[in-house]
């Protein structure tokens, strides 16, 4: 009898991971296409010069972020509140309309256990983050790579 429960817990649980990649349109890897940053001044900026990035959700419900920028910027960039680069993983939960990314592990060591919540929108195979980042407001717009 145990062993009947064991097998149907492990099946169930490969179909909801199933059932998770097939109705999440966020699983995947995407690509840093643009960021727009609004600056104090009214200016929207881009997030640093020289950037390139990529995220990865996957169907068991983790997140990777990856952003790094050329060594120099010009002028300031938001980039600098975080040393030109802006690294971590963790999970994530979403709902359709925003996602939540918990941090596990992170390029900035204060920021490993906090979450941080994005609105989502998906246009012609191009992903849409926004929310506020460490004080600064900003829209990552991310490319999914096909296989």
């Amino acid at each position: 009898m145990k062993l009947v429960r064991k097998i149907a817990f492990i099946a169930m649980a490969a179909m909801s991971a199933q059932v998770f990649a097939n109705d999440n349109e966020l699983v995947g890897t995407w690509i840093l296409e643009k960021s727009e940053n609004p600056m104090p001044d009214g200016r929207v900026v881009s997030y640093c010069t020289g950037f390139h990035g990529m995220i990865i959700y996957t169907a068991e419900g983790y997140v990777s972020v990856a952003i790094n920028c050329a060594k120099e910027g010009v002028g300031v960039e938001p980039a600098d509140i975080s040393g030109r680069r802006f690294f971590y993983s963790g999970t994530y939960s979403y709902d359709g309309a925003s996602v939540i990314h918990t941090m596990m592990n992170a390029s900035q060591a204060e920021l490993i256990g906090s979450s941080c919540s994005r609105s989502v929108q998906i246009k012609g195979g191009i992903l849409i983050l926004s929310g506020n980042n460490q004080g600064q407001q900003f829209s990552a717009h991310w490319r999914k790579v096909e296989r």
